[in-house]
């Protein structure tokens, strides 16, 4: 059985939503014969630092507490961040933090996908 290796590094609020997600990743990967881990780091450094192959995790709620950094310094410590984890070529996930989801119902019209890209009507 193949095995892949899940390092997560999330708060403690999106932990509930995360295990969900990831309890159903798993059951579609058992059916598939893949075997799935999953490790929750305690930090940055931490998520950098796991074994080869592993795909990576990371919230982007905890930048939420940098919300007095200038957007600037902000925006060069994330690219820092992100290319650390990357450097390996390994698959890193950033979970984004939203504060509005549309219910199913709503659609998305192709003039608003339009706006929405900033693309002339």
């Amino acid at each position: 059985m193949t095995q892949l290796h899940i390092a997560t590094f999330a708060t403690e609020n999106e932990q509930p939503a995360l295990s969900r997600m990831l309890a159903l990743l798993g059951e579609r990967l058992e059916a598939e014969g893949v075997s799935m881990s999953h490790h929750a780091a305690p930090d940055h450094d931490a998520l950098r630092d796991t074994s080869e192959g592993s795909v990576r995790i990371i919230s982007l709620a905890h930048e939420l507490a940098n919300a007095h950094v200038p957007w600037a310094e902000a925006e060069r410590a994330l690219e820092r961040r992100c290319a650390a984890l990357c450097e390996r070529g390994d698959p890193v996930v950033l979970m984004t933090v939203f504060r509005h989801v549309d219910p199913p119902e709503a659609r998305i019209t192709p003039a608003a996908t339009r706006c929405a890209c900033g693309s002339a009507g």
